[in-house]
This record gives structure tokens, sequence and C-alpha cells, in this order.
């Protein structure tokens, strides 16, 4: 079995997220993304596989990002690095409110939280998938 090496630090940190997300290991993640672009191009979203129930996402605020997952299920983030590490919010809007508080007590936190998340993928804004 080869080994690729030389992968850029970023994108082996997006590939790790992504494998977080899905629950599974990086390999894995990175063949998931291969099958995904080696499709065919006519074939239909029903030949697609379903989609994944957790889906990367990140904000930055006040120079800092925060990497979290989006459960599309239950509609609650778990925030997976920085300060609030390992806490589930079950709203967008909760943990983006967590965030603000977290990382700059001083301003009214309130935020919405389909606009504050960032999809790691392909940097749309959480509400595109809502």
């Amino acid at each position: 079995m080869t080994t690729i090496t030389d992968v850029p630090i970023d994108a082996y940190n997006k590939v790790h997220l992504l494998a977080i997300a899905w629950g599974v290991t990086d390999g894995v993640a990175v063949a998931r993304l291969v099958e995904h672009f080696a499709k065919t191009p006519g074939s239909t979203k029903a030949d697609a596989e379903p989609q994944v129930d957790e889906v990367a996402i990140y904000a930055i605020y006040e120079g800092t990002k925060v990497e979290a997952v989006y459960n599309r299920k239950t509609k609650s983030v778990t925030i997976i690095s920085g300060k609030l590490k390992d806490k589930t919010y079950s709203t967008p809007s909760g943990a983006a409110v967590a965030v603000v508080a977290a990382y700059n007590p001083t301003v009214n936190p309130n935020r919405n939280g389909w606009s504050f998340w960032v999809l790691a993928d392909n940097g749309e804004i959480l509400q595109t998938i809502r």
C-alpha cells in the first residue's frame, strides 16, 4: 500500500475534519471524496449516496477559527475545537451565542447561527442546507 506524505497541512486538516464529521478514518474520508468525484457525469441524485447526517462547519470570530459539526437530524451543533471543545448545543444559534460569549464577553452575544456558521467543504453559510 502506498501512502501520500506531502499533503499540504490545510488540505489534511480539511480531510480530517470531514472524517470526524462522518465518524470515519481519514483514509475512508479520502475514499468517499474520490468516489464522489469519480462518479460518471450522467449520474442522478437517485444514484447518489444518502446525505451524511453530520456536516463539518466552522466560524471565525475574533480572529479564532472555531470548528464544529452540525447534525442534520437533531439540528444540533457540537464544537470540536477551541475554548468550547466537546460542547453540544441544541441549535446553531445557541452554539453561535456561546462562541461569542466565550471569545468576547463584553458584547451582546445574540447571533443568528444559520448565518454565523460556514460549511467547511464549500464556504457557504449553514443556512444553505437548512
